[in-house]
């Protein structure tokens, strides 16, 4: 689940600054019909332009988060915080590259003025539209509770590929300790503990498990997130009352961070 979040933040990504230029053509287009393209108000429609389109990013991203993600939409924050960001940084370096280019046209002064507005009131909209999805608000709709469609066969899936990642991490030429760790954490996923779980809550424990096997098959792993999202599994499985996994997998976290160096 989490990669297919991903897949569609950045897909929505170039349709944002595809729909924010395409507003700016329209604001630059009116101006010039009235000579207004050097006046102060265009730089002031220009910012709302890019607001309103980094507004629409977000709410677009939190609302496909709630519909796949359900009760667990609130495990995705970070994924929706780091699309806003990288879609707020490609604004400011697109305008950036925009005041080099025409720095010896008239009004650059101007423009500049209104580049140095645009950043902090980008910020303020991530970092408000961020505490709105936190609060189940997107937009200006309280969004419902709803349970997803969990189904055997979507958990089937889900463990089928959680067994696919780790088959390949043990035929690969990785390190003892990482093909270690991703054939007991398939072992964990396979307990009677587990497997007692709530489907809803099993789906949520195979989600987390799946981001730790996935950090532990890239090519080149970071130590660092990996066991981040070990410690993330770990909260979750004590948070469900899987005392024995939680404490199982704690334990594989320890040794990890201890072989990597870590504190």
């Amino acid at each position: 689940m989490r990669d297919q979040i991903r897949k569609r933040l950045s897909e929505d990504h170039t349709d944002a600054l595809v729909g924010i230029t395409a507003a700016e053509n329209v604001t630059k287009a009116e101006a010039a019909k009235v000579g207004g393209l050097n006046n102060s108000r265009i730089g002031l429609q220009l910012n709302e332009d890019n607001k309103a389109g980094l507004a629409r990013y977000i709410d677009s991203g939190a609302k496909f988060i709630h519909h796949v993600a359900g009760l667990s939409h609130l495990e995705y924050a970070d994924e929706l915080r780091e699309a806003a960001n990288a879609l707020k940084k490609d604004i400011l370096t697109r305008l950036d590259r925009e005041l080099t280019m025409t720095r010896a046209l008239p009004g650059h002064s101007a423009r500049a003025m209104f580049r140095t507005e645009l950043g902090p009131a980008l910020d303020k909209i991530v970092e408000r539209k961020l505490e709105d999805f936190l609060l189940g608000i997107i937009g200006d709709t309280k969004m419902e509770p709803k349970q997803t469609n969990v189904t055997h066969n979507t958990i089937n899936i889900m463990n089928s590929n959680i067994s696919d990642t780790v088959f390949t991490i043990t035929q690969s030429r990785k390190d003892a300790m990482t093909k270690e760790i991703a054939q007991k954490i398939e072992k964990m996923l396979a307990s009677d503990e587990i497997k007692r779980l709530p489907e809803e809550t099993r789906l949520d424990v195979l989600d987390q498990a799946e981001a730790v096997v996935g950090q532990l098959n890239q090519a080149v792993p970071d130590a660092g997130k990996i066991s981040r999202a070990l410690k993330r599994l770990v909260s979750f499985l004590a948070s469900t009352g899987s005392e024995i996994a939680a404490k199982f997998t704690a334990e594989l976290t320890v040794a990890y961070m201890k072989a990597h160096g870590l504190p």
